[in-house]
C-alpha cells in the first residue's frame, strides 16, 4: 500500500509524505509475516503536480474563451 499525506513540519510548515508499506515473510516470529514500511518526502513533486495542474486550467480556460482556432505545429509542420 501507498498513502500521500501532507503533515505539519516542526517548524510550522507543511511537507508532503508519501509512505510505503507492505507485508514481508518472517523468518524470525514463527512465520507471521511482519509489515516493512519506507517514506520519503514528496513536497517537490506534489508542488511541481500542483502547479502543472494550474498552468493546464488556466490554458484551458484561455482556448475555450476566445474566437480563434488554436494549434500546434512543429518544425516539419505537422
Amino acid at each position: 500500500t501507498t498513502v500521500t499525506y501532507r503533515v505539519r513540519h516542526k517548524s510550522g510548515s507543511h511537507v508532503w509524505f508519501e509512505a510505503h508499506t507492505r507485508l514481508v515473510p518472517s523468518i524470525e516470529s514463527n512465520g507471521q509475516p511482519e509489515i516493512f514500511c519506507t517514506g520519503r518526502d514528496v513536497t517537490h513533486r506534489i508542488e511541481a503536480e500542483q502547479a502543472l495542474a494550474e498552468n493546464q486550467r488556466c490554458l484551458i480556460a484561455i482556448t475555450d474563451n476566445q474566437p480563434a482556432f488554436v494549434l500546434q505545429v512543429d518544425t516539419n509542420e505537422r
